[in-house]
């Protein structure tokens, strides 16, 4: 039998990991888009610093904050997400998903995210070349659309992986569009070129509706 590892977080119980992260997007989207989480007032701010005090880059993250603002997701538009504001008023992205999780991505998770990042100009020119956005599974049209990888893109991964001659990166840069996302440094162009160019010849994309993206089994 196993037991779920219960989470403790301001004084409150969770019995699940999922427990959690619904009432931590509930508790966000209760503070809703605003320019200053300190101006909703002193308990939220707080309550929300405790949440990600879990990020594991909690402590480099704010060393120079002074407050939280909360922005629209920019690849999920339904979604809220969390940015820090420091004293010279530029701004630092940090993932409240990372903060329910609680310890570091793994490399192997930082490289596929900056894949992912990479290839994205591949992804808007297929979305912006359809003509018709409908599902390709069940045809629907004029609700929320993704673009997804016909073959999975673990596969492309792996092959690609099993392919390159070159070393596989280890460190990554923050993308700088508030995603969360992984990028490549200029030290390892030669190993982004050379993915780009593979996912570029060897992915075959498609259009699902997000319901069928969502529920599509992944293996």
């Amino acid at each position: 039998m196993s037991y779920c590892r219960q989470i403790i977080c301001n004084g409150i119980q969770f019995n699940s990991k999922k427990a959690f992260t619904d009432y931590v997007r509930c508790f966000i989207k209760n503070i809703g888009v605003c320019s200053s989480v300190s101006n909703k007032g002193t308990t939220e701010f707080q309550h929300l610093n405790n949440i990600l005090k879990r990020h594991p880059e909690y402590h480099m993250k704010t060393s120079n904050m002074k407050d939280y603002k909360v922005i629209t997701n920019y690849i999920n538009r339904n979604a809220l997400a969390v940015m820090i504001i420091n004293n010279d008023d530029t701004e630092t992205d940090i993932s409240w998903h990372t903060a329910i999780n609680g310890k570091p991505n793994t490399v192997e998770s930082e490289l596929k995210s900056a894949m992912r990042y990479s290839i994205e100009y591949q992804i808007q020119m297929f979305r912006n070349s359809q003509t018709q956005c409908v599902c390709n599974y069940c045809n629907i049209s004029n609700v929320l659309m993704h673009v997804d990888h016909v073959e999975q893109f673990q596969s492309l991964y792996d092959t690609f992986i099993k392919s390159v001659e070159l070393k596989t990166p280890n460190s990554f840069l923050d993308s700088k569009d508030g995603t969360h996302r992984r990028q490549f440094t200029p030290d390892d162009n030669e190993f982004e070129t050379k993915w780009q160019n593979f996912h570029l010849n060897n992915a075959t994309l498609q259009i699902l509706c997000a319901r069928c993206n969502l529920t599509r089994k992944k293996k």
